[in-house]
């Protein structure tokens, strides 16, 4: 893109009112709280403001562009997709063809390229071990760092599956489980904390959700952290002082319990957050949330103010579901967006903005669905063929469908 035609399209984006001024790096900008009313909104304004307070989310810029295109403001909707696309967002052929339609020459050429750049393929993940159909619908992966088992938690089949070196992926009960999703490793206690709750997916007996603390060494349940009914848990996350964490991504509600706590306590004030998912503790006592459709914000522990986690320039971070911390950077698994990406975000030294963004794996062959992982070293383990879609509830196969193996996928992460 020219020098010119960029100060066009910014001119244009701003006189739209759809690109803000960027926010000093130096102060983090309050968190909007999100519930199910604010999925809701429709109106024109209502959306552009939404759009103002979560700048990152391609959700709600999507939803924009459709508003305004429905209110016949094509031209406006079609600044909507040149900065939708700016984020790194691939629309469909069809709609790539309606697009062009709003856009002058100028921009029309620069999104079809645009459009080019964001479709393609970034793959240098590779298989790393296969998961067998008996375990069902996987979720999320740990591994022991000592022993280098590998575990694997399941949704349907509400059981952990382990692999023990060249060994086949044996089944492994624990004691109260529900459905078991995120999963993490407690490099002090040495447990595998696991998410046990409570989902349409779930078949058999309902039991209260929980956080279970599971020994490896003694082969049983070492600990139990009632969340205090049925809920959702998801991702769990462990702190340096032994917190762990745990997100409820149907209710907006992030979970903690200390090394002494005997159940789990909320963290944040209700409508704080619409659905957490990754979940990051940070420097300075805080912990960094991926909120599905709005992007990351940053809970302070000791204050209990939310500030959303902004970048340097314009970014799509939406549609986070996995996130783990390397060194001064973050590890995203991006499954909510177009495409799907993994990202490495390199974070400012005070943990409260974005330096860079860098696209690792985009729309890999092979992939349904990137989903939970762990890193391993200088590689991220994570599940490359999720299986949302085939389970229905209770736990029941939708017509026709296969269970499917999962495949597990190794990506380098570099030095």
């Amino acid at each position: 893109m020219t020098s010119k035609l960029v100060g066009k399209l910014v001119g244009t984006l701003f006189a739209a009112g759809i690109l803000l001024a960027a926010p000093a790096l130096a102060g983090a900008p309050d968190w909007r709280g999100a519930d199910a009313e604010t999925g809701q909104l429709t109106a024109v304004g209502d959306l552009t403001q939404l759009a103002r307070d979560y700048p990152d989310s391609s959700t709600v810029r999507l939803r924009l562009l459709n508003a305004l295109a429905d209110a016949g403001n094509t031209d406006a909707a079609g600044m909507a997709a040149i900065e939708l696309a700016r984020r790194g967002y691939a629309f469909s052929p069809q709609s790539e063809g309606t697009i062009a339609g709003w856009l002058d020459i100028d921009y029309a050429q620069w999104f079809a390229s645009a459009m080019q750049v964001n479709r393609h393929q970034i793959a240098p993940s590779s298989l790393l071990t296969t998961v067998p159909a008996e375990a069902q619908l996987v979720e999320g992966l740990a591994r022991d760092p000592k022993s280098g088992d590998l575990y694997a938690t399941t949704i349907v089949s509400r059981a952990l599956f382990v692999k023990r070196g060249e060994a086949d992926w044996q089944r492994l009960e624990l004691a109260g489980a529900g459905s078991l999703a995120g999963v993490a490793w407690d490099a002090k206690k040495k447990l595998l904390w696991v998410a046990s709750g409570d989902y349409d997916q779930t078949p058999g007996e309902k039991v209260s959700a929980a956080l279970i603390g599971f020994d490896p060494a003694a082969g049983q349940v070492a600990r139990r952290l009632e969340a205090g009914g049925m809920v959702p848990l998801g991702d769990v996350a462990v702190g340096d002082d032994g917190t762990v964490y745990a997100a409820d991504p149907v209710h907006g509600v992030i979970y903690a319990a200390g090394p002494t706590d005997q159940a789990l306590r909320q963290l944040a004030a209700p409508g704080s957050f619409r659905s957490p998912q990754g979940l990051v503790p940070a420097p300075g006592n805080r912990l960094i949330v991926s909120d599905y459709r709005y992007g990351l914000a940053v809970y302070d522990m000791g204050s209990g103010r939310v500030t959303r986690l902004s970048a340097a320039k314009p970014a799509m971070l939406d549609g986070i579901d996995g996130l783990w911390r390397r060194g001064h950077s973050l590890i995203a698994v991006q499954n909510g967006t177009s495409p799907k990406r993994i990202l490495r975000l390199e974070l400012a030294d005070d943990w409260l903005s974005i330096k860079s963004v860098t696209v690792l794996e985009s729309d890999a062959p092979g992939w349904t669905e990137p989903l939970g992982g762990t890193l391993d070293g200088d590689r991220l383990l994570y599940v490359g063929t999720g299986r949302w879609d085939r389970f229905g509830d209770g736990g029941a196969l939708a017509d026709g469908a296969d269970p499917g193996t999962t495949d597990i996928r190794a990506l380098p992460l570099g030095k």
